[in-house]
């Protein structure tokens, strides 16, 4: 027997849907049971839409499938979940349609008091506005999700929320920002109960501090902020050889020497300091930044 086309199921989710919100509504009885029913009937359709790969219309009929179970409170969990497969069938075709279910769904989730499941749903936001170019938006979900996984004890998990926040706001330009973030993200990589094991990330977060500080270039605030901030949030850095290269691209900044400043990263990359994607990033604008004053000026 072949399996039934999503329109045929979604024809009939409808019918039930409106047998059920037929005559009145109250939450009990044979009228939730009809509530119920409807709902797994959009759900039906939704899979076999996915089947289909019709994704937005799996989309629409998982968001009808959660409006009719919010309706019945012993649902609401199961609407939430429902809210959130729509975001992921949206996504797959469109994802500003994936951004209301998702929002949808967070709500429930803090009218329900379930705090717990807000990261998850959020940091789906955040990845989804950052897909978008939405940059604000993104940093703002991923630094909610840092503050409720703080307040919970989960503090690996908000360490790399608010990591993926301050790496946008580097992205952005919003470098003393991005820099503060990060140090707080070494507070909470040695904050757990795991912290010395977690002593090499928390290295990582102040060097990407350092980093991120260079993109003012400017030579007072960057040396300003490595000696009141960097160095209070690890004494031992500036004797490392991340430390020192920092130092030295200071320097090269002061003398507005781009050849300077580029020897010191050749020196040390790759064997004594390790530059990923983000630190190359802004390395790269201080650098081009110091060539174009150099061309000014001559």
């Amino acid at each position: 027997m072949p399996l039934e086309s999503g329109d045929a199921l979604l024809a009939k989710a409808q019918k039930a849907a409106s047998a059920a919100n037929s005559g009145g509504f109250f939450s009990f009885g044979p009228k939730e049971d009809k509530i119920d029913a409807a709902a797994e009937a959009f759900l039906n359709a939704a899979n076999a839409y996915e089947n289909e790969k019709a994704w937005e219309k799996a989309g629409r009929a998982y968001v009808s499938a959660a409006e009719m179970k919010a309706k019945v409170d012993t649902s609401r969990f199961e609407a939430v979940t429902s809210y959130a497969s729509a975001a992921k069938a949206f996504r797959a075709v469109d994802p500003q349609l994936a951004i209301q279910p998702l929002e949808q769904a967070i709500e429930m989730c803090k009218q329900d008091r379930k705090r717990d499941r807000i990261p998850r749903y959020g940091k789906q936001l955040a990845e989804l506005y950052s897909e978008m170019g939405d940059l604000r938006n993104a940093v703002r979900w991923y630094k909610e999700c840092a503050e409720l996984l703080t307040h919970d004890g989960m503090t690996s998990g908000a360490r790399g929320e608010l990591a993926s926040a301050a790496a946008l706001e580097g992205k952005m330009g919003m470098y003393r920002e991005a820099a503060d973030d990060f140090l707080q993200c070494a507070k909470l990589s040695l904050s757990g109960r795991s912290g010395p094991a977690m002593r090499p990330l928390a290295k990582k977060d102040v060097f990407n501090a350092a980093i991120s500080i260079l993109g003012l270039v400017d030579e007072p605030s960057c040396r300003a902020y490595f000696e009141d901030n960097i160095r209070s949030a690890d004494p031992e850095f500036a004797n490392e050889p991340q430390g020192q290269l920092i130092s030295q691209l200071i320097d090269a900044i002061k003398q507005s020497d781009e050849e300077a400043f580029d020897n010191a990263v050749r020196a040390v990359q790759g064997r004594l300091v390790m530059i990923d994607d983000y630190q190359g990033g802004i390395l790269t604008y201080v650098y081009e930044k110091l060539a174009a004053e150099q061309e000014d000026f001559s």
